[in-house]
């Protein structure tokens, strides 16, 4: 396994880091449509700020080491303990930082503390299926395309398309309305990079 990213750190969102946020946010809204809304007042990002101390969220601030600056956030929420030990991301990035390989190590980071220090099994993200660069960067990193209710081995992130409906009679997975699963590959195989399982084969 390779060594852990060193061009970034993680951190969780303080209300003083408020000025920086809400002008990185403004900066990246035309990167950001139609995909993502962030907190883009005072209020919303008090309120995210106080979320943060909920049990079932945890928010955290990809920084560059050499200047602090913002890549952007990454949110593990929906925390669920017991048999399920799971949880939800949520990411998105900021200008001019998207593109330059520090959201793959800021999100192999969150990963590696979602498994590890939070204890969780499992991480599902939700993807539409025209926004090409996030089903890149959740792919990058190992996530697995799957349907609903699938079983898979502890530890396996999973990746999860939303938003495009299936085509009258299709047999594909789903579960309510606008929502469409997939499963790729046939066989899995350790990823070097990150430590996850990734998929080899096409999609099945």
């Amino acid at each position: 396994m390779e060594a852990a990213p060193v061009r970034v750190h993680l951190q969780t969102p303080e209300p003083a880091h408020a000025p920086e946020f809400l002008a990185a946010v403004s900066a990246s809204r035309p990167l950001h449509r139609p995909w993502v809304s962030p907190p883009a007042t005072q209020a919303a990002f008090r309120a995210h700020v106080a979320r943060c101390r909920e049990d079932n969220f945890r928010s955290l601030l990809i920084r560059r080491n050499d200047d602090d600056a913002f890549g952007g956030p990454r949110n593990l929420s929906a925390i669920q303990r017991g048999n399920l030990q799971s949880a939800y991301l949520g990411f998105y990035a900021f200008v001019p930082y998207a593109g330059l390989g520090y959201m793959t190590e800021g999100l192999t980071l969150v990963l590696r503390l979602a498994f590890g220090n939070l204890s969780l099994h499992r991480v599902e993200a939700n993807v539409q299926p025209a926004n090409t660069a996030s089903l890149a960067l959740v792919e990058r990193v190992g996530f697995q395309r799957r349907p609903p209710f699938s079983s898979v081995a502890p530890q396996t992130p999973i990746l999860r398309y939303r938003g495009e409906k299936p085509s009258a009679g299709s047999r594909r997975a789903r579960r309510g309305p606008g929502t469409q699963y997939w499963r790729a590959g046939r066989s899995l195989q350790p990823d070097a990079a990150t430590g996850f399982q990734r998929q080899a084969g096409g999609r099945g």
